[in-house]
């Protein structure tokens, strides 16, 4: 059985397996139209990107790269109907996914580091500096989360995420794809995008530590900007790191478990149940990979 991956996308859903990506849109006629496209990931392409940890990291990229041309193309149909509104390719994407990057680093690197080195006086506590910004981080997560789940909007992309993992999950299980069956899944997935990210911020809380102990042995003071620049140079390293665990947990790994349970507890936010129009969409995208 193909292990699958996906994400909401607006009014619709995209499934990736090994070698296609598919995705189903809800026009505002009523109908649902898809999308198929070949694709063949970096880390099947070269031995050394195919390695572990190291696949992990390029795997984050490409989904990246996929759910942004995905949104394009769910935006063009399900607000425009009009596929020619789609720009999904060339430099504007490379642009976009800079940006991301930029502000991720911004909000989930600099700016806990910046709270901590301010509010406590830990600088050179390794340990205690690092469980800190660790805790800003991942408030700084859940905050941004909870707070988009009051719009309307979003909620709405919620609901076709929770439909993606019912659909998937049925899948697995080997269920039958309809409705009925459907509908009794978990709208909770191990492998969900919203466990990575939470597993990054746990992972990251571990080997800050250790890196800002390494730094203390060889420099007198590490400021800021030591921390910012050597935090940002593993960051790859731990997403590969966190990539593995979330691969682990989807095998039912005991330790891998429990470094995921924030965030399946945390897809409750980023989840919502589907109707029965927003599960006939992602059964739509799932047929488009398995044809």
């Amino acid at each position: 059985m193909q292990t699958l991956g996906g994400q909401a996308v607006i009014e619709g859903v995209m499934i990736r397996n090994k070698d296609i990506v598919g995705i189903a849109v809800r026009c505002p006629d009523g109908k649902i139209t898809t999308k198929r496209i070949a694709f063949r990931s970096w880390t099947t392409k070269n031995k050394f990107f195919g390695m572990p940890v190291i696949r992990g990291f390029l795997s984050f990229l490409e989904m990246i790269v996929l759910g942004i041309k995905a949104l394009n193309y769910s935006a063009s149909v399900a607000l425009y109907e009009d596929e020619k509104v789609e720009k999904s390719g060339g430099p504007l994407s490379s642009i976009i996914v800079a940006l991301s990057f930029i502000a991720g680093a911004a909000l989930f690197v600099a700016v806990p580091i910046f709270l901590t080195t301010k509010i406590f006086n830990v600088d050179k506590e390794a340990f205690l500096f690092n469980l800190f910004a660790g805790g800003f981080r991942i408030a700084i997560f859940i905050l941004y989360v909870y707070i988009l789940s009051f719009s309307k909007d979003v909620r709405r992309v919620f609901s076709y995420h929770g439909a993606e993992h019912k659909v998937v999950n049925c899948y697995e299980r080997g269920d039958n794809l309809q409705y009925t069956s459907i509908r009794r899944h978990s709208r909770i997935h191990k492998r969900c995008g919203t466990s990575f990210l939470l597993a990054v911020l746990f992972v990251a809380i571990v080997s800050f530590i250790f890196l800002d102990s390494t730094l203390l042995i060889f420099l007198d003071t590490v400021t800021i900007f030591h921390r910012i620049a050597f935090h940002l140079l593993i960051l790859p390293l731990i997403m590969g790191v966190s990539y593995e665990i979330i691969k682990l947990a989807g095998k039912d790994n005991n330790f891998a478990e429990f470094i995921v349970q924030p965030g399946l507890w945390m897809q409750h936010i980023t989840t919502k149940e589907p109707d029965e129009q927003q599960i006939e969409v992602a059964i739509a995208a799932l047929n488009v990979v398995l044809s």
